[in-house]
């Protein structure tokens, strides 16, 4: 009943603008959604099921329509049936739109090259297509965009020069409904740009630069709390909430280079130097309470309770930046995730 009342509701509110997020939508039929109004937004979403054509994006013959449309954070695991048309993406809108970070997992029928991630005429195509992960079986091409394309063509044209395509490893496509949560370690991980009205993933959990693809935020845990009052005062509280269950150990690395913007650098968000090196080469065998390479499982010692600097001690860093971010190792060091970025000002 929840599923189609999602249905419902989109179908409606498709056509009267505002947002649809946090919904679990089976699609069925010839369309997933028709997108007809202006300023809708469709968001956090998993988007599922059999479907010829998917979400259309405007309508045909009206390509003045779906002003201002945003397919943002979505994840789509839709399978076809056997024709050249089908697709996940009908495009027919010449107004300003977005298709930004979602998953795009498309099936068609075996054996058979058939159909594309997303139709689109010669000349309407989205404003801004970028931030996405593509995974596609059997497909004809990537996109037809008024001839056959594939994604190298496609990124040509000036779309998704950011955008991946690999299997981006959902829970269980299996199961009834399919789980569409990412598993750890995820290609569609950290590849997303932060969009500022996005602040949540389908489940409600935060959003936390560098953000992942898709309506799952799977780096949810490990919040980072790294607070100094600046100035030269010299106090620091830190610590991690949230601790991904599965993790053993961890690193808390700093940079001193934050001339970029936080949380865009190749290395969980940070742009190394050599006192990220430094942590990671040098320090000792994870031990209770040691702030850069911890053990976990002591609940009165860092990173479950506060690390406190008392004011002064650290007064030598007034002036100074740092980007810290924790990286958590599980059992036989596999990886367990990673928190959010923090920039400190001393």
């Amino acid at each position: 009943l929840a599923e189609i009342k999602a249905k419902l509701e989109a179908w409606r509110d498709a056509e009267n603008g505002g947002t649809i997020q946090r919904c679990r939508i089976l699609a069925g039929g010839w369309w997933a959604a028709r997108i007809g109004g202006a300023n809708f937004t469709l968001r956090n979403n998993f988007i599922y099921g059999n479907t010829n054509y998917g979400i259309s994006c405007g309508i045909t013959g009206n390509a003045t329509i779906a002003v201002n449309l945003k397919i943002q954070h979505n994840s789509f695991y839709c399978t076809h049936g056997a024709s050249t048309q089908y697709d996940t993406l009908r495009w027919y809108s010449s107004a300003t739109s977005e298709v930004v970070n979602n998953i795009f997992y498309d099936v068609h029928p075996a054996g058979n090259a058939t159909g594309f991630v997303m139709w689109c005429s010669g000349a309407l195509r989205p404003t801004v297509m970028n931030y996405n992960v593509y995974y596609q079986v059997s497909g004809l091409a990537f996109v037809f965009a008024g001839a056959n394309t594939t994604f190298a063509g496609w990124q040509g044209m000036g779309f998704d020069l950011n955008s991946v395509v690999a299997d981006p490893q959902f829970v269980n496509i299996g199961s009834l409904p399919p789980d569409l949560h990412l598993i750890s370690g995820s290609p569609a991980e950290l590849v997303g740009t932060l969009i500022p009205s996005v602040v949540d993933d389908i489940d409600g959990n935060p959003r936390i630069a560098p953000v992942d693809v898709g309506a799952h935020e799977s780096t949810a845990n490990n919040l980072l709390v790294f607070q100094t009052t600046g100035g030269g005062v010299g106090d620091l509280v830190a610590g991690i909430n949230n601790i991904a269950p599965n993790a053993v150990e961890g690193f808390l690395l700093i940079s001193a280079d934050t001339t970029h913007a936080a949380g865009t650098g190749p290395m969980l968000g940070l742009w190394p130097d050599a006192t990220t090196w430094g942590i990671i080469l040098d320090t000792n065998p994870a031990s209770p309470g040691n702030p850069l390479h911890f053990a976990l499982g002591y609940p009165t010692l860092f990173p479950q309770s506060s690390f406190v600097v008392s004011a002064g001690v650290l007064s030598f860093l007034g002036g100074t930046s740092w980007d810290v971010v924790a990286f958590l190792v599980g059992p036989g060091n596999t990886y367990a995730g990673r928190s959010n970025l923090v920039r400190a000002n001393w």
